[in-house]
Formats: C-alpha cells, sequence, structure tokens
C-alpha cells in the first residue's frame, strides 16, 4: 500500500475486501428466483465424480451464486459461477474436509445475481452419493 507521495507503508499489505458490481443492462428488476435440479454422477472410479447442478437459463441474470453442505449441517460453501445453465461440486474436501462417501447427502440452493440486484434462493435440492469414490 502506497500513500500519495508513492512511499511504500510496508512491503507486504493486507488484504482489501471490496465489492464491484456490473452496471445494470436491460431490467432494473429483481432476477426470477432459478428453478434448480441436481444430481450426484457416479464415474464408476473412470473419471472424478461430482454434483451435478442444472438451472434454468435467465438471459437477465450476469452470474449465480451456489450454495451446498452436508444434510444436516449449518455450514454452507459458497462459489460463483458465470455459466448460464449449470455447474458442478466436484471437490467437497477443500470446504468441508471429507471426501464424498457412500450415504452422504448433499444440499444445494442457486440464486441469480444482477449487477446488485439478487434472486430469492431457489427451494434447496438434494443429491445422495452413491458410491465411494476410488481416488
Amino acid at each position: 500500500m502506497n500513500d500519495e507521495e508513492g512511499r511504500s507503508f510496508s512491503p507486504v499489505s493486507a488484504n482489501q475486501k471490496f465489492t464491484y458490481y456490473i452496471p445494470l443492462k436491460g431490467s432494473h428488476e429483481k432476477p426470477k428466483t432459478p428453478t434448480l435440479k441436481v444430481s450426484y454422477y457416479n464415474d464408476h472410479g473412470s473419471d472424478e465424480p461430482y454434483i451435478n447442478i442444472e438451472w434454468d437459463i435467465n438471459p437477465e441474470a450476469d452470474s449465480y451464486e451456489i450454495q451446498y453442505r452436508l444434510k444436516g449441517s449449518s455450514k454452507w460453501a459458497t462459489f460463483f459461477s458465470k455459466t448460464r445453465s449449470g455447474d458442478i461440486v466436484d471437490d467437497p474436501t477443500n470446504d468441508f474436509g471429507q471426501d464424498f462417501k457412500k450415504g452422504q447427502v448433499y444440499e444445494v440452493r442457486v440464486r441469480a445475481l444482477h449487477s446488485n440486484l439478487i434472486s430469492d434462493w431457489s427451494e434447496v435440492k438434494t443429491a445422495r452419493v452413491d458410491v465411494t469414490p476410488n481416488r
């Protein structure tokens, strides 16, 4: 971080968090709540398994906020996607410290973002892990 004269206060500055909103184009109304469909993709050991997430396309949405968690947990893991009609959860170890295991049930929800306008959360859908992956 530097002052107005260009002097540095320290060799490493602290991370700063800020929000940047994309300017509104088109509608100035809150985006429509996405309709969500989820399923667990069993790869039968040939690739990496994942939870497949699909939603209806909304041309007004700039991006989507996706949350998932182990059913019964109070902590949601969050990520953002610019994909128009779906995405995947492929590595829950980053957020929960454990890989997919047979019998686990994950809850997923999504909402649409259009600049600073945010839809309501979709209905929560679940996906059950059918097999423990070979990793």
